[in-house]
């Protein structure tokens, strides 16, 4: 009786310690984005909810926004890839791209973001190889379009050359009559 109760009390406290560990978890996280929110308004520069890669590589010079980024442990040497990293291709950054961005490259890799990666790259690799595919189709239909353009041409000289023959047959015949 008294190992359940001593069992019981030391599951008691672990969970209780779980869940103070997940509130302080929870607090960093906001903590995090409060932050990156800041970094984002100090660096868009024209207030358009948006950062430009020039807006972006200016913050660099700024010592306030690297003190910020500091706090969120960006070393200097990331912050010159970030833009490549998060930018999702339109020359521009929202906060919601800019915030998760920042705080999923935070820290180590997790196994999951590594499988998540190979995942993309393999489904990457073979939609690559269906285009590789369609672009050798494409190829081979153009060949044979050219090849049929030029066959065409050659006909329709041949037709011209005819018509032409006709006309001079014709012109030489009405002048004979």
């Amino acid at each position: 009786l008294i190992t359940a109760v001593l069992v019981e009390n030391a599951m008691s406290i672990a969970n209780e310690d779980a869940q103070q560990q997940a509130k302080e978890l929870e607090a960093k996280k906001k903590k995090d984005l409060r932050i990156l929110a800041d970094i984002f308004l100090e660096i868009d520069a024209d207030g358009s909810g948006e950062l430009s890669h020039e807006e972006f590589s200016d913050a660099l010079d700024n010592p306030r926004v690297m003190k910020m980024m500091d706090l969120i442990e960006v070393k200097m040497e990331e912050v010159e890839e970030i833009w490549n990293v998060l930018d999702d291709g339109d020359g521009v950054l929202t906060i919601k791209e800019f915030s998760s961005g920042l705080r999923r490259m935070k820290g180590a890799a997790k196994s999951k973001d590594i499988v998540d990666t190979l995942k993309k790259l393999r489904q990457t690799a073979i939609y690559c190889a269906e285009l590789n595919t369609q672009v050798q189709d494409f190829t081979s239909i153009m060949a044979c379009l050219e090849h049929d353009v030029a066959r065409i041409q050659q006909d329709t000289g041949e037709v011209l050359g005819l018509f032409q023959e006709m006309y001079h047959r014709l012109d030489y015949q009405m002048e004979r009559e």
